[in-house]
């Protein structure tokens, strides 16, 4: 099966739902958490970490930068980041979106500091499937 559409359509978020569908489920949840948590450590930068927050989350251009202390935020500090400290560096009054950022950042960290948190059972986590980073990309060169 080949999925084909415009980057951001959602090709990969149903690839990998379906596949988590299968009995190697769990593996797969494993593997996509240790892969996000490299690129995310490893190569993310202010830059990315504003691209998937405007972008992805907020909806809204600019939203990271409103945030007074993002500034120099690496993935790796993201990464290292607890749910109080999500909500005092994103979490502010005078933006619609930011009890919804830092709900959704803190699911993603979940995801990705507690395996146990988001085990495979008969409910397969989907949701979170729409808020994760995109870093599982496969392209055809």
């Amino acid at each position: 099966v080949m999925f084909v559409g415009a980057g951001g359509s959602g090709k990969t978020t149903l690839k990998t739902a379906l596949l988590l569908r299968g009995a190697a489920a769990p593996a797969l949840l494993e593997q996509l958490r240790q892969s996000m948590i490299e690129t995310i450590k490893v190569r993310w930068t202010e830059a990315d970490l504003r691209e998937w927050v405007d972008s992805d989350l907020a909806h809204e251009v600019g939203f990271f930068s409103s945030c007074p202390k993002t500034r120099g935020l690496s993935g790796k500090q993201w990464l290292r980041m607890s749910a109080n400290d999500v909500s005092r560096v994103f979490g502010h009054a005078d933006t619609f979106m930011s009890e919804e950022v830092v709900s959704q950042m803190n699911a993603v960290l979940r995801f990705l500091k507690d395996p146990d948190d988001l085990a495979v059972h008969d409910e397969v986590p989907y949701e979170v499937l729409l808020t994760i980073p995109h870093v599982w990309t496969e392209g055809v060169e």
